[in-house]
């Protein structure tokens, strides 16, 4: 049975934006671990478990190491997205993990989220991170985005496209 969400009180989240259609974006919290990891869209299961982790602990480790760590809430509040960045050694990562309401809101999705990644991408200069060669809709979204996608690469038997979005191509 798939975890219920309680939304929070509006003093729990701290609300960065509120759009129009009744759509958030928070900072990133524990609150919103356990639903995400329990109504993870499939593509991203993929990902995770080829990285070695799973769904929790890959959240909380956003959590934990970003510089930054948002959370997506749709008009209910309810999580959809968890997206953050941050540095591993010398290099600025960038990831997000969503459940299927990704799809669902896909307009209302694509219509805000650019902003935040390219304004993740101007604190870094260049952000990286890997992405699933069957994982379409993330691919599209990704150079969307403005990324570049690497050669192909192998992770626990799968295969990966390393990618990278720099301030110069948005």
């Amino acid at each position: 049975m798939k975890h219920l969400f309680t939304p929070a009180p509006i003093d729990m989240d701290k609300i960065l934006k509120e759009y129009p259609s009744g759509h958030k974006v928070v900072e990133g919290n524990v609150r919103h671990v356990q639903y995400l990891a329990e109504n993870m869209r499939e593509e991203d299961l993929v990902e995770v478990n080829c990285f070695g982790g799973d769904p929790a602990k890959s959240l909380m480790r956003g959590l934990i190491s970003d510089d930054k760590t948002y959370t997506v809430l749709d008009p209910q509040d309810i999580p959809y997205a968890m997206f953050g960045a941050g540095m591993a050694g010398e290099d600025a990562y960038i990831w997000m993990l969503g459940t299927p309401d990704i799809v669902k809101y896909k307009f209302e999705f694509a219509k805000r989220c650019r902003p935040w990644v390219h304004a993740l991408v101007r604190e870094y200069g260049t952000v990286f991170n890997y992405v699933h060669h069957k994982n379409e809709l993330a691919t599209k979204w990704l150079l969307w985005c403005g990324a570049t996608l690497g050669e192909p690469l192998e992770v626990s038997g799968e295969t990966f496209h390393q990618f990278k979005i720099t301030k110069d191509d948005i």
